[in-house]
């Protein structure tokens, strides 16, 4: 078989084309190690009944057929059982198999390239998993080479790196790697199989994500050990070992463990920092997968990942062979094929080089002379050409098969060593694959269906049996011919033969013509026997074969020179009467000097002729006919020249002659006279009557005499009915060898009916070697094996070398009820959190959180650089604050998608509960972060299934969630994980069903209710006692499961919020469903109107005290101490208590929550009071502590919130009590209660605001709270107390345009939104959208920190820092001006006249008109009425244009303008230079200059202009826009550091879609501000919208 010549998959093509160079590259990267200071720590066994499945059980039931096929065998059907498209895919694989093992020029690179893309089929078809293993242990098995077996078992662990095998095929696998791989391969593939079977059993259906790594690759070929250096964020460097199926969480936890820590260590992973990006790697993820995506060039099956259009194919197939030939039949020879003309890849239906074109100049010499008897078969052929699909259907099409690429099938004899060395005509060159195309010109896949597939084959098949009918017509007519001169040649034989044959660079003459047969002829219908081979035979079809290789290896290291000789004869035609009918005849031994008569069959010596004989295509292959002397004893003198078929019908003889049998014997001819020839009258009959056999039923094929050279002869008379039969014999005879190729029923003499349309062959593709008749290598005999676990003995380490990225550990995700207070890990877990928190780059951190960490990081005077001075208390506090307030940061995201019309992207796993995510635009320069859709805790969770691999079902206490994502079995793992964590000692239980009953001493509730189960005295089996809903009693066991402790904590909003929701938002937890509390998700959005519409809206039944008989504490001698009163005992729970609680209120299943509680509530009555202070605390200090403990515990803010209305409610002291308020007034400022309990602290502020002055108060602040989020900043002490004596509000003067200060009151909760809507009132504006066009800047010294603030932003916030002031400026002009308020004129003239006389609103210098007009207005604008002075003039300039213009020209016109303005007041002046201003390029922009930018084609400087739709850069010279970018479509804003102290900053800005990034930046003084300009713009379009 030529390897060469099997053909591959397109994609296959594409991978090779793009991955020449690049794997060099890779593999340039790879270096030796040194060994890892962290090793692996696998624990694996082998399964105790490995013995049990030898590899031929699973061949017994999972194949087709219960046998083996023969190492090297080209297959007609897959191994095992496939259904759909996998069958075909399955024969692709065998064929890229085959190459990728057996062909031993294979270049590394590409060796890797045909491993990585059958792992790809593997990935992305599980169904082929099997067969791909079943294909590589055949060829194992047994394998004839060393270096194709080091091969097989090098893919064998490639394959094992990226994808277990099926169940019933992994125990059989498991075992036949242990026990017949190499020393050394053994070991690793057990390894590796062991470890990916322990992944699949935590995750089913686990895989790879990517191929394997060029890491892998090299390891796997040294067997060695694979070694990667994780780094710390303070640079600390470990070189850990790691595995192809090692996880994150499991190489994070060796290094850990290896550090100290108790363990392995749990929730940890690595994330990958390449350039200026990050990306995380989820702990249940492989590691190699993290860095085989940056190696992977994309899939190229996969159009989002690797495009490929049909059309461009021809740029991207790389090219073939260069001696190669189309293929004519079924069953071709080895060895090269004549040259084709031309070897275009593309071209019309006649192009030279195609197809047709070839079987045209084949058919030529048949067809050409127009014999009557062949126009049928004339057209026929042209139904061959086109008319089935093959070949180019128009111009600039594709051939179905490239001339130049057209594989011919081969055959490699039993004794031939495989596989053969490539073909010296070739050179140096590799052997590159020839690929199979669609054969459509529309743009089709790139894999053609099996129905394609089959119908090109089957058009195939019939140009393969047309030729071997024509072959046999022109055979038939050249043999009649040449029994004339059978006496001359038969003299003239033995010196030809001698002076040709020791010439290997020239084809041997002809050692003997043929003679006439006896009398008895064979008959086909007569089974032959066939007598073995003799030794002697085999021996000198060992030599010739020795001969063939020699001569093809000259043929390549000299010019080869033409010599016009007779070619040799391929088929020994009988000599004369034999002695005896039955005796076989001498067949020459090359090179042979004389004729020897011996005992073999003359088939083999037919075959053996052949054979010596091969290199005769290659010097044959120039296409024009020469004409050259004639060898001597090839022509016969007389008057009628001899009549000879054309040199392309003597080529196909030779190729299909030079096939030998698999065992070559003679044939016993048969006596019946061949009437067959009298009855093929008509070659089209004969023609159609062949098409009715099968491949495995062909016909023998005829042998062909050796005629010289020459021009197509003419058909002569049909010779006498003797030779004729003698002439047919010899063919008949001739042809006995080849039956065992074509077939053992050869077809009776008359001619079958044709059939309607061809037969179709077994699937393949057309031009590829027929699939053998599978061989069996029978019993494997691998039982009675014992396998032992193998270690793997690695003792050469390879890593990477200067790696474009680096591997970092990170925290992941907390496990339930994990411990981190080992020194080390809370070090890891601090540089962590502070560097997240001060890069403004991780997307899990909302702009609220990271604020609020920064705050207390300000408060506990932690930075980067003291993070090593602070104490290890210190460390957990910051610890636990993000643990517990960061909803997204510590949790495993998976992608998922929901139903149709979700915008569910993700899921968040986390130690708390499930978040469905979406990514959102951010506010501000976050463009983007994660946006929580809904949360569940898991004591939501009922049940988790994983469905068909990909679909996520989860049973909830209030719905079913059905999610979809390719990580469904990892999800689900980790889900049931962390449930049978909280479960243990949890002491609650969750209702699978409703039960309600009448009985009081029986517990009724609902299903999804949590029982929270108490401790009771002789229970009966079958039944608990518990807790629900305020009432306790005895449950049925069957009625419910174990379940989490209920986390109050944590937010249980079922959806995302729409805008009008949003307005409701206080409501929806007090839907009677809901039975648990939650955060207060995403409350800082909610707007004022429709807070206050709650606020105002509250149904009275949210009482403190129906909270309390939901969620608080119920103790067992609650109902005794109140004498059987329940309501007055629940009542108790939420008024003032003299004594301090022993436990916390509301129910906390965390036992340090709960000791906190109880601590608060002590600080709490020594603030109020009621308990004498500490020594050494004053009141400030204890509400500090008491704010403190609210902002880092997020779970106690409920808890603080119920201890406050408590001890204000019927408080007999009211000096006491009012402090008790201002704790309240504070936290309604600071913190907004959970959106479970906002409805009752809202119900009870109203209710008490109606005699309570502080009451109303913390109304207000709660509705800035919720709308804003709260100050996020602790008051400083002064501010503080200040805040306790009453005086909460202070004067603040704001900077309108032109310096005009406006002096206001604010408070201390004053947002920057209050102003603004304060400031507008007195300009006359009421509209919200015209309000929104409005900002404060705040400007820090002389201009060195200039941003405008957010609405949201607390003014006492941003005034902290000394030498700040506020101005106010309008940043959007799209609402309609309107001139009817005087400060509303003189705000807008100060503005717009600014910007025009510094240069930013664009006027011509040749503009004079325009200018003076301008001038003008600003002169009436001005109180005085003198006339204008040159320096007046000059000041009404823009600053560019002065020294430009003509002062002269401008005084006369200036005049007219004031002459023509006389008689308007200042303020119409004013309101005309607005309007005359507006008429200007840039009005409306907020306008920069830009000195230089990244693309040299903008000018220098540009004016850069910015309004709330888009930024444009204008040339100054030309007012005209050089560039613009939408704001929508800005990704990410960067600002640079200048690389010289004297030069500006810049701003980075990357835009436009994922598929086109675009990047550009500006250098410009205020960069900074344009920075922070941009991201107020982006955040009010979101807001607005």
């Amino acid at each position: 078989m030529e390897l060469a010549r099997l053909e591959i998959p397109a994609e296959l093509a594409v991978l090779l084309r793009k991955e020449e160079g690049r794997q060099h590259t890779l593999a340039q990267s790879i270096t030796e190690a040194k060994p890892p200071e962290v090793p692996a720590r696998p624990s694996l066994t082998l399964p105790p009944d490995i013995d049990r499945f030898p590899f031929s059980s699973f061949i017994a039931t999972g194949f087709q057929e219960p046998s083996l096929p023969t190492p090297g065998q080209l297959l007609d059907k897959p191994l095992t059982r496939l259904d759909g498209e996998n069958p075909q895919r399955a024969l692709d694989i065998n064929k890229v198999m085959l190459r990728l093992l057996r062909d031993e020029s294979l270049p590394a690179w590409q060796e890797q390239t045909m491993g990585a893309y059958l792992v790809r089929q593997g990935q992305r078809r599980p169904g082929l998993r099997d067969e791909l293993f079943s294909q590589l242990v055949a060829q194992l098995w047994h394998s004839p080479s060393e270096q194709q077996s080091l091969r097989g078992w090098a893919l064998m662990a490639v394959l094992l790196s990226a994808f277990p095998p099926t169940p019933s095929l992994q125990k059989p696998l498991l075992k036949f790697v242990s026990d017949h791989a190499p020393s050394g391969m053994a070991a690793l593939c057990q390894h590796k199989l062991l470890v990916a079977l322990e992944q699949a059993r935590l995750a089913p259906e686990t895989t790879r994500a990517h191929p394997p790594t060029q890491l892998e690759w090299t390891a796997g070929r040294r067997r060695g050990r694979m070694v990667l250096d994780v780094f710390t964020l303070n640079d600390e460097c470990l070189s850990a070992e790691v595995e192809s199926w090692t996880t994150g969480e499991q190489l994070a936890g060796w290094i850990l463990q290896s550090r100290g820590l108790e363990g392995p260590p749990r929730g940890w992973s690595v994330s990958l920092h390449s350039g200026d990006s990050w990306q995380d790697l989820a702990g249940c993820d492989f590691v190699l997968d993290l860095i085989g995506q940056t190696e992977d060039p994309g899939d190229p099956a996969d159009p989002h990942s690797y495009p490929i259009a049909p059309w461009s194919l021809a740029e991207d197939i790389p090219p073939a062979p260069d001696v190669q030939a189309p293929s004519l039949s079924a069953r071709p020879p080895p060895g090269p094929a004549p040259a084709l003309p031309s070897r275009g890849l593309t071209g019309g239906s006649r192009a030279p080089g195609s197809l047709d074109s070839y079987l045209d100049h084949i058919f030529e010499p048949v067809l050409s002379p127009g014999l009557s008897d062949l126009e049928q078969a004339r057209a026929l052929s042209s139904r061959l050409k086109g008319g089935g699909g093959i070949g180019p259907m128009q111009q600039g099409s594709y051939p179905m098969v490239y001339p130049g690429m057209m594989q011919m099938p081969g055959y490699q004899p039993a004794m031939m060593p495989a596989p053969m060395p490539m073909m010296p005509a070739v050179g140096t060159v590799p052997a590159m694959p020839a690929m199979m195309v669609p054969p459509q010109p529309q743009p089709q896949p790139l894999l053609p269906s099996v129905d394609a597939r089959q119908l090109a084959a089957q058009q195939q098949s019939f140009i393969n049996q047309q030729a071997l009918l024509l072959a046999q017509q022109m055979t038939a007519q050249a043999m009649s011919l040449s029994l004339e001169q059978q006496t001359r040649q038969r003299q003239r034989e033995a010196p030809a033969t001698s002076a040709v044959a020791p010439k290997p660079k020239q084809p041997p003459a002809a050692r003997r013509e043929p003679e006439p047969e006896p009398e008895p002829e064979p008959e086909p219908e007569t089974p032959q026997e066939t007598p073995q081979e003799t030794p002697q035979d085999e021996e000198e079809r060992r030599r010739s074969f020795q001969q063939k290789r020699d001569y093809f290896q000259k043929m390549g290291q000299q010019q080869i020179k033409v010599k016009v000789a007779k070619p040799p004869a391929k088929v020994q035609i009988p000599r004369g009467e034999e002695p005896e009918e039955e005796e076989p005849r001498a067949a020459p031994s090359p090179p042979p000097a004389r004729v020897v008569k011996k005992p073999p069959a003359p088939a083999p010596g037919g075959a053996k002729a052949v054979r010596k004989a091969e290199a005769e295509p290659a010097r044959e292959a120039k296409p024009a006919r020469e004409p050259g002397p004639e060898p001597e004893g090839a022509a016969v003198p007389g008057s009628e020249p001899p009549r000879q078929p054309s040199r392309e019908i003597r080529n196909i003889i030779r190729m299909y002659q030079s096939r030998p049998g698999p065992v070559p014997v003679p044939v016993q001819p048969a006596r019946k006279p061949p009437q067959s020839f009298l009855k093929k009258n008509n070659p089209k009959d004969e023609a159609l009557a062949k098409l009715g056999i099968s491949s495995d039923q062909l016909p023998p094929q005829p042998l062909s005499p050796s005629p010289e050279k020459g021009p197509p002869p003419a058909v002569a008379a049909r010779p006498k009915a003797t030779p004729r039969m003698k002439t047919s014999s010899t063919i008949r005879e001739k042809q006995g060898p080849l039956q065992e190729l074509f077939g053992h029923n050869p077809p009776t003499a008359q001619a079958p009916a044709p059939p309607p349309v061809p037969p179709l062959p077994p699937p393949g593709a057309p031009g590829t070697p027929s699939a053998e008749p599978r061989g069996s290598l029978g019993a494997m005999g691998d039982q009675g094996v014992s396998t032992q676990l193998l270690v793997p003995s690695g003792s050469v380490c390879f890593s990477y070398t200067s790696a474009p990225w680096k591997l970092f550990l990170r925290k992941e995700v907390f496990y339930p009820r994990e411990s981190f207070s080992h020194p080390y890990n809370l070090r890891l877990l601090c540089e962590q959190i502070l560097r997240d928190t001060f890069s403004e780059s991780c997307p899990r951190i909302s702009q609220d959180e990271r604020c609020r960490m920064k705050d207390l990081l300000g408060d506990l005077e932690v930075g980067l650089d003291s993070l090593g001075a602070a104490e290890d208390n210190v460390k957990k506090r910051i610890v636990v604050a993000a643990r517990d307030n960061w909803a997204n940061y510590f949790s495993r995201i998976f992608p998922v998608s929901g139903d149709s019309g979700s915008n569910v992207q993700l899921l968040g796993v986390s130690h708390r509960g499930l978040r469905l995510l979406k990514w959102a635009r951010g506010p501000g320069i976050c463009l983007h972060q994660l946006k929580t859709l809904c949360s569940y805790s898991f004591a939501e969770v009922l049940g988790v299934e994983c469905r068909g691999g990909s679909t996520l079902e989860l049973t909830l206490k209030a719905e079913q969630l059905v999610l979809r994502s390719a990580r469904a079995g990892a999800i689900r793992a980790m889900i049931e994980l962390f449930l049978s964590e909280l479960k243990k000692d949890s002491g609650y239980v969750v209702a699978l069903r409703s039960y309600i009953t009448d009985d009081r001493s029986l517990l009724s509730f609902h299903r999804g209710d949590l029982i929270k189960l108490l401790p009771a005295m002789d229970l009966e089996p079958g039944w608990q006692f518990g807790s629900a809903g305020g009432r306790s009693g005895l449950f049925p066991v069957d009625m419910v499961q174990p379940a989490a402790a209920p986390d109050f904590s944590f937010s249980l909003l079922r959806r995302e919020p729409s805008p009008a929701q949003r307005e409701r938002a206080l409501e929806v937890p007090a839907r009677r469903q809901s039975q648990a509390l939650s955060d207060n998700l995403e409350a800082s959005s909610l707007p004022l109107s429709g807070v206050s519409a709650s606020l105002s809206g509250v149904s009275h039944s949210y009482t403190m005290q129906d909270f309390a008989l939901k969620y608080f504490r119920k103790p067992q001698t609650l109902l005794a101490q109140a004498g059987g009163d329940a309501q007055k005992a629940m009542a108790s729970l939420v008024q003032y208590s003299k004594a301090p609680i022993r436990e916390s209120l509301i129910s906390l299943s965390d036992e340090d929550l709960n000791r906190r509680a109880v601590d608060s509530f002590q600080v709490l009555m020594q603030f109020m009071g009621d308990q004498p202070k500490p020594r050494g605390k004053d009141e400030i200090e204890l509400l500090y502590e008491l704010l403190k403990l609210c902002r880092e515990k997020e779970n106690l803010r409920d808890e603080i919130y119920c201890q406050a209305v408590k001890q204000v409610t019927g408080h007999p002291r009211p000096e006491f009590c009012a402090r008790g308020w201002s704790l309240l007034s504070l936290l309604t400022g600071f913190l907004p209660p959970s959106t479970t309990l906002m409805p009752y602290v809202t119900q009870f502020l109203q209710d008490a605001g109606r005699s309570q002055e502080l009451a109303r108060t913390c109304q207000e602040h709660l509705q800035r709270t919720v709308k804003f989020g709260g100050r996020r900043r602790l008051l400083p002490p002064g501010e503080m107390k200040a805040f306790l004596q009453g005086k909460m509000a202070r004067q603040l003067l704001i900077y309108l345009p032109g310096g005009v200060g406006y002096k206001t009151n604010i408070g201390t909760f004053t947002v920057a939104a209050e102003v603004l809507e304060e400031l507008c009132g007195k300009m006359g504006i009421t509209e919200p959208e015209e309000v929104q066009e409005f900002a404060l800047f705040l400007i820090k010294g002389e201009g060195e920190l200039v941003r405008p603030l957010g609405p949201g932003e607390y003014l006492n916030n941003a005034l902290a820092a000394p030498d700040t002031s506020l101005h106010s400026r309008r940043l959007g002009w799209e609402t309609r001006l309107h001139f009817d308020n005087p400060t509303y004129i003189g705000t807008h003239y100060s503005q717009v006249q600014r910007d025009y006389l510094q240069g930013k609103l664009l006027v011509s210098a040749q503009a004079d008109a325009q200018v003076a007009r301008l001038a003008a207005l600003q002169h009436v604008s001005r109180p005085h009425g003198a006339p204008p002075s040159e320096q007046d003039l000059l000041a009404y300039l823009p600053r560019p244009l002065q020294g430009q213009v003509n002062m002269a020209t401008l005084r006369g016109l200036v005049d007219q303008e004031l002459s023509q303005l006389q008689g308007r007041s200042a303020q119409e002046a004013q309101i005309g230079f607005i309007e005359a201003a507006s008429q200007l390029p840039l009005f409306g922009y907020t306008v920069y200059v830009v000195l230089r930018a990244s693309d040299p084609t903008l000018p220098r400087p540009s004016l850069l202009g910015l309004n709330r739709q888009h930024l444009v850069l204008m040339d100054p010279s030309s007012q005209t826009p050089c560039c613009s970018i939408a704001l929508r479509d800005l990704q990410r804003l960067h600002l640079l550091s200048p690389l010289e102290e004297d030069r500006p900053p810049g701003l980075e800005l990357n835009y436009g879609a994922v598929d086109n990034p675009q990047t550009i930046w500006f250098e410009l003084p205020q960069a900074q501000e344009l920075q922070h300009t941009i991201a107020f713009l982006l955040s009010s379009s979101d807001s607005s919208a």
